[in-house]
């Protein structure tokens, strides 16, 4: 995963001077005008928030930065998470090294969170384990 780290610490300075300048040239401006009906209706062609992880498109249907879902169906879950998280698919030393991490038993005792009901605790998960334990029990707003 030092491959994947390094990339996010050459990334994320750029990316917090990009927002910060685009925030000092355009903090004032107006995005949009919303309506309470608007609101309620599922936020459609509402313009709210930034997310630069996905978008759906009418006619390419989910797209995952910058490339439609239909595209990668083929891809290895730490495929996923390293576009995710660069914006790009992994290189082969990069899926190596980071296969490696996830496959290790000393790997990452940091851990990701476990949420089971309005609980959260911590344990150690593989991307594989975290993504079985969505689709098995995903969140939802009940």
């Amino acid at each position: 995963m030092s491959l994947l780290k390094n990339e996010l610490q050459n990334q994320i300075p750029n990316v917090q001077n990009e927002i910060k300048q685009l925030i000092a040239d355009k903090g004032d401006k107006k995005i949009s005008d919303v309506t309470v009906a608007q609101s309620y209706s599922g936020m459609r062609c509402i313009k709210a928030f930034v997310c630069d992880t996905s978008s759906v498109s009418a006619d390419k249907g989910l797209i995952v930065r910058g490339i439609p879902l239909l595209d990668i169906t083929h891809i290895l879950p730490e495929e996923v998470f390293f576009l995710l998280l660069t914006g790009r698919l992994p290189e082969e030393s990069e899926l190596v090294d980071l296969k490696k991490d996830f496959s290790t038993d000393d790997v990452n005792t940091q851990s990701l969170p476990n949420i089971q009901g309005d609980k959260i605790t911590l344990q150690r998960t593989s991307l594989q384990m975290l993504i079985s334990r969505f689709q098995n029990n995903p969140l939802s707003c009940n």
